[in-house]
């Protein structure tokens, strides 16, 4: 605090020296920073000094250095003075408004206890010596978090602040202006409160609300911008962030962060809201020493209450226990658990539960409570609780049940049977029988003679009382009586009488038992007689009197026509195909149209009728066919004739014989000749003797640019006994005309001849390579018909240019998704005819030459770079210094080499794919790599020994040993050199 005094001391020394309004505008800019953080203006601190009589401006910078203390109390007490005065102004805004006086009404306090006996409580279990509270839905108002109605607000979006919005310090403001000026600016309210503004005083607007803050910033931009009043727009672009408490009965109790846009209801969202038995209507908001209460309910009633209760850095919000907790069932729309405060009753909690259902019973409410020895069951009228006559208290643990209307509908009266509208009427006094028939209409074939009423008695036993026509406007009907109007079908003795078998139209219809019929007169309701209807028929008789005695009586309709049937009787007309031997006889094979057909036992039918049936034979149809004929008295028992169709004697067919007629291409055995290779469609063909060589090349559509005639093969099908089958090839040489010339000009092709036309050697006009990167001309360039090398490649398109780097080449091939190739292009520049320094280049291969980039980089393990910047990054990148060694730069860029480092796995890698390893010289020294541009110095540390194993001892004397001959080796060497 102290060096803070200081600076802003000696930032007012800077610029009272030469007055306040003739300060640098660096100078200004410090001072306005440090004069935000106390949340003053400069016009406020110069008023508040020359208050105390210290006029700054006037004053000597030695002046100045005297009064520091005397300046830096005037400011301290100036800004906690500002920040008391915005403290007060919001817990003002926290203050609870006041709940409206309650019109007092007489309180019953003595209702009448109705003891309730354990065994029969519908509330309590008989089992159970201890009463126990029902078992009801949740608590209302917790479903506002199990079902997420409420969520955090995540977004930032302006859209979304309410007017009602408090800013505090981290909000950022979007004010838009269109119109004459035109300006769109994003100010943070910094923490001392104010937002500052380009060429503007700055604007304090912390603890004010969305709305009183457009309204200030509209008036000071009025003064600096010109607009129409629908041409100006402050929205809240981003939310500041909050801290919230939250303790008590939650499902998560603790601190969350999340947009001051929210309300403490989304913040209780946050967290779960209450626990089961958290309260609803008793939340407290501390915020400092002010407690501010919050009620669900309100929220359910009135949604917009929820920004009454905005939130502040630090908040704390507070669920305690539920304190009074009631169970109301039965005719309210929502029966359920609702938490109570204060003097709340029974009226009360009926409209927190929806109110009163439509068939509510409004004569009496019970209330079961469950307080003292033995739970007590009190009744009040229901009525005068609703208007406000009798206020009835609830205590905590108390049901309430609201009786519902279960009455059944019982005046009324029921009509059924033969009626136009069967159903319930209304009863009316005094209604008559037939007053319910006129409303009813009876149909025609009613019977109107008698009546029959079906009456309820009390006792539950029901009474039929039989009413005549006569009657019916004197018969007074009384409630849920039922009245059966007959019809007069259910006073006739009807039967069935039958018509079946060979007539046209079967049928079954009612007769009277007292009523007959000929059977002339049912067949020909029937349709009349088929014609393959036997001579004789059956009627199948009922004794109605003696139920199932049966009789069978022969009649023959063309002579027992007037034969009289009775109701009952079945006439069976029978058919003479069901006394006709027949099976199928079938023609299938080499015919145009293959059939099967019923024939009869005894019949016959010619061959050569058989085939006209069949529509003839097909043109390969065969000479020989076979008949089987199946034994009629064993049918599984088949028998085969071969017949010889030129015969005009051939036997005929009889039923079941099915005649089998062969095609002479099932005997033949197809053979085929191909064509492909280098011709426009390879196919296959039917073997033909008059089949030649170029006829099977013009129907493949000819050869193929690419074809080479000189080279046309044919493979032919050869057969010995000792070595089975195989291929013989045979060479050919075509001219332009597809006409074999040289050997074998007579050539044949044979069946299962392959002919094969080869492609001209080296020939592909689709051949690509591509390069790219530093050379004079980048492109796709055709492969010719030679090999075709790197440097090739690089000189077409060329040369390189100067900015190339001959270190940093890769060859990428796509043949078989080889990838990257490492390639030395400098190598393959100079040895142009060497395979292995310059590669034969593929279809598909991609050259890519990269810029020099006069850089290098070391991978930082096994060195002593300093440790956090290994934890930021593996390798770093230096310019590159010239051709030295990779120890050099290890130790002038990376500080040396680390204790663990392995030097000898010291290597230089390139984008080429190259890697320059470390040497080993007289197996004494390390020869580390030469580093070009591009490269990256690459090192590990050494593994490290496991100690637990045991340490083997040292053989200092072969170590000796070792050592005394390579230095003497190293001596030998020297002294060679020095002769030469």
């Amino acid at each position: 605090m102290q060096a803070f005094k200081a600076v802003t001391f000696f930032l007012f020394l800077s610029f009272f020296t030469s007055g306040w309004s003739q300060v640098s505008p660096d100078q200004d800019y410090l001072i306005k920073t440090e004069l935000d953080k106390r949340g003053l203006t400069q016009a406020e601190a110069e008023q508040a000094l020359m208050a105390k009589g210290l006029d700054v401006q006037k004053m000597s910078p030695e002046t100045l250095l005297e009064k520091k203390p005397e300046i830096t109390a005037v400011l301290d007490e100036l800004a906690a003075a500002k920040s008391k005065q915005v403290e007060q102004v919001q817990e003002a805004k926290m203050e609870v408004v006041p709940a409206p006086e309650e019109v007092a009404v007489p309180t019953q306090t003595k209702p009448v206890p109705i003891d309730v006996a354990p065994e029969v409580s519908p509330v309590v279990q008989a089992t159970n010596s201890e009463p126990t509270l029902p078992v009801a839905p949740g608590i209302y108002g917790h479903q506002l978090f199990g079902d997420k109605r409420l969520e955090p607000i995540k977004t930032t979006d302006g859209s979304t602040a309410p007017e009602t919005y408090v800013l505090g310090a981290g909000d950022q403001l979007r004010i838009t202006i269109f119109g004459i000026s035109q300006a769109d600016l994003l100010l943070t309210i910094n923490e001392a409160g104010f937002v500052t503004p380009a060429g503007m005083a700055q604007i304090y607007l912390k603890g004010l609300t969305l709305k009183e803050a457009r309204k200030l910033v509209r008036n000071r931009f009025s003064v600096a911008y010109r607009f129409q009043g629908d041409e100006f727009a402050v929205t809240l672009q981003q939310a500041r962030m909050l801290t919230v408490n939250i303790f008590g009965e939650t499902q998560r109790a603790g601190s969350i962060q999340l947009s001051a846009l929210n309300t403490a209801l989304n913040a209780l969202a946050a967290v779960g809201g209450p626990s089961d038995l958290g309260s609803v209507r008793a939340i407290e908001l501390i915020r400092g020493e002010t407690r501010k209460k919050i009620d669900l309910y309100a929220f359910l009633n009135n949604p917009g209450a929820q920004f009454q209760y905005d939130l502040q850095h630090n908040d704390i919000l507070f669920i305690p226990l539920v304190q009074k907790l009631v169970t109301i069932e039965g005719g309210v729309k929502r029966p359920m658990r609702y938490e109570l405060i204060g003097k709340e009753g029974l009226k009360e909690l009926i409209l927190f539960a929806g109110g009163l259902n439509f068939n509510t019973y409004a004569e009496f409410v019970q209330i079961v409570r469950y307080a003292g020895a033995e739970p007590s069951l009190m009744e009040y009228r229901l009525a005068d609780v609703m208007s406000g006559k009798l206020k009835v208290d609830i205590q905590d643990g108390d049901v309430i049940r609201v009786k519902t209307n279960s009455k059944e509908l019982e005046q009324f009266a029921e009509v059924l049977g033969a009626v136009y509208y069967p159903g319930t009427y209304e009863l009316s006094s005094g209604m008559t029988l037939g007053t319910l028939i006129a409303k009813a209409q009876l149909k025609p074939q009613a019977s109107a003679d008698q009546y029959f009423v079906e009456r309820s008695l009390v006792d539950g036993t029901k009474q039929i009382l039989k009413v005549d026509s006569a009657s019916i406007g004197q018969f007074v009907l009384t409630r849920k009586d039922k009245v059966n109007v007959f019809d007069q079908s259910v006073y006739t003795d009807q039967q069935q009488i039958e018509v079946s078998g060979a007539v046209r139209m079967p049928f079954k219809k009612l007769l009277s038992i007292s009523d007959v019929i000929s059977v002339n007169d049912v067949l020909a309701m029937a349709g009349g007689l088929k014609a393959t209807a036997t001579d004789t028929a059956y009627v199948l008789r009922q004794n109605l009197l003696k139920p199932g005695h049966l009789e069978y009586i022969p009649v023959v309709p063309s002579k027992n026509g007037s034969m009289q049937l009775k109701a009952g009787d079945h006439l069976r007309v029978f058919d003479r195909a069901e006394y006709m031997n027949a099976a199928k006889i079938e023609v299938s094979g080499a015919v145009r149209e293959p059939f099967e057909r019923e024939m009869a036992f005894g019949d016959e039918l010619k061959i050569t009728d058989a085939l006209q049936l069949a529509r003839g034979l097909i043109p390969t149809s065969s000479d020989i066919a076979y008949v089987r004929r199946k034994d009629w008295y064993n049918p599984d028992t088949y028998q085969y004739i071969k017949i010889d169709l030129k015969d005009t004697n051939v036997w005929n067919l009889r039923a079941g014989d099915h005649l089998m007629i062969y095609d002479k291409s099932v005997y033949s055995v197809a053979s085929n000749v191909s064509v492909g290779g280098s011709v426009q469609k390879p196919q296959n063909f039917a073997y033909s003797p008059d089949l030649k060589l170029k006829d099977v090349i013009l129907m493949a559509g000819g050869k193929k640019v690419s074809a080479d005639l000189s080279r046309v093969e044919v493979f032919r099908l050869n057969y010995s006994n000792k070595r089975g089958s195989g291929y013989e090839r045979i060479e050919l040489n075509l001219d332009t005309n597809y006409n074999v010339v040289g050997k074998n000009p007579k050539f044949n092709l044979l069946p299962f001849d392959q002919v094969l036309i080869r492609d001209l050697s080296l020939y592909n006009t689709n051949k690509r390579v591509e390069i790219a990167g530093e050379v004079n001309y980048p492109g796709t360039y055709p492969l010719p018909a030679k090999p075709f090398h790197l440097s090739d490649l690089v000189q077409a398109a060329g040369g390189l240019n100067a900015f190339a780097s001959k270190e940093m080449c890769v060859l990428f091939r796509e043949f078989e998704d080889v990838g990257p190739i490492g390639v030395d292009l400098k190598k393959a520049l100079r040895r142009k005819h060497s395979n292995r320094l310059n590669p034969v280049l593929m279809n598909g291969d991609l050259l890519s030459i990269l810029p020099s980039q006069y850089t290098f980089s070391i991978r930082l393990e096994g060195t002593q770079y300093p440790q956090i910047e290994k934890e930021i990054k593996q390798n770093m990148v230096f310019v590159y210094q010239g051709k030295k060694s990779a120890r050099w730069y290890i130790r002038e860029f990376a500080g040396g080499f680390s204790p663990e480092a392995n030097k000898r796995s010291v290597a230089v890698a390139y984008p080429s794919g190259r890697v320059d390893g470390t040497k080993r010289v007289l197996g004494l020294f390390n020869d580390f790599p030469t580093v070009q541009s591009g490269g990256e110095i690459v090192l590990v540390n050494k593994v490290k020994e496991d100690k637990t194993k045991e340490k083997k001892e040292i053989d200092y004397d072969a170590i000796f040993t070792r050592s005394f001959q390579a230095v003497s080796s190293l001596l030998t060497i020297t002294l060679l050199i020095k002769q030469l």
